[in-house]
């Protein structure tokens, strides 16, 4: 299947690509400065406690906090549209240490994760390597070890948040390149227009900023930049559906349906502080979001397509 070339006019938007077309992209994916962003992902996932990462999740599907609102409703929505898949093989790309190999093991898909990180590749191993029906492999999703068109549903949920927008397009390319003729592929990405983002990516780190150059002023210290308040060494993409559906068409994938979720309409941190006030206020809002002026409170969106 050819790509290249199918969006030479694709504008630039935020989340999106400049004006160039889906090869220069891809090219553009597989420089050294693509692979060293890969690297910085892989290291800081493979920095973290795997058990209590997963413990984490674990712990969400029970909680009523608004981040375990936003996991729950993510996971409902996914397995909801896999309930008209008649099983088989299912590929998790950026799968973690597995959160959801069980739920997709009970309908009965035959479940393979794949993730960068090696240490929670090990935690999905050791929490399911007794099940039978269940694999995990440590791999790149640029060049994924699956032969094409053998995979009968895919799921990529929060990993491409991880992935600049000049490398989207090869890992859109590489999934699709492995999906059967006919088989489903859901993704999840974070809403670029949620109010909660918004405040959270722009207002709330020049507020700290602020605080941080009054202290360091106060102290006589030298004054630390917005920049430098990075932990992860990298930032987390948030996205726009119609671009988002532009790639996904390009490399030949159909809509089947996408629906938003999770109207958090509280700032971060006022959230977590307000939880069963944000919990809510998001599930009343929650219906709302399926109509299209109101769509852009979801804090992200859900994308099925088919090959």
């Amino acid at each position: 299947m050819r790509v290249i070339g199918i969006v030479s006019d694709y504008r630039k938007a935020r989340g999106g690509f400049r004006r160039n077309d889906l090869g220069m992209a891809i090219e553009g994916a597989q420089s050294p400065a693509a692979d060293d962003a890969v690297g910085r992902v892989a290291r800081y996932f493979n920095s973290l406690d795997a058990a209590a990462y997963a413990d984490h999740y674990a712990h969400e599907a029970l909680d009523t906090s608004p981040s375990a609102y936003f996991f729950q409703r993510r996971q409902a929505i996914v397995m909801g549209v896999l309930q008209s898949s008649k099983g088989g093989r299912i590929l998790d790309v950026g799968c973690g240490p597995g959160i959801f190999a069980g739920p997709c093991l009970e309908r009965g898909f035959r479940y393979h994760g794949i993730d960068l990180a090696s240490r929670m590749i090990d935690e999905g191993h050791r929490r399911f390597g007794n099940l039978e029906g269940i694999e995990f492999t440590v791999g790149d999703a640029r060049q994924l070890p699956i032969p094409s068109d053998s995979i009968d549903a895919l799921l990529c949920l929060g990993m491409l948040e991880y992935v600049s927008q000049e490398q989207e397009a090869l890992y859109l390319k590489e999934m699709a390149r492995v999906v059967k003729p006919g088989g489903i592929a859901v993704f999840s990405f974070l809403n670029a227009r949620s109010p909660h983002w918004l405040v959270n990516d722009y207002a709330f780190p020049i507020v700290r900023s602020c605080l941080w150059h009054i202290k360091e002023a106060l102290n006589k210290s030298k004054l630390v930049a917005v920049r430098d308040f990075s932990a992860k060494g990298f930032s987390t993409r948030k996205f726009r559906p119609n671009e988002r559906m532009a790639l996904l068409r390009a490399t030949g994938l159909s809509l089947v349906g996408m629906t938003y979720f999770s109207a958090n309409v509280l700032p971060p941190h006022i959230d977590s502080l307000m939880p069963r006030q944000s919990v809510w206020a998001a599930a009343k809002l929650e219906p709302l979001l399926a109509k299209p002026s109101l769509s852009w409170l979801g804090q992200g969106f859900i994308v099925a397509v088919r090959k």
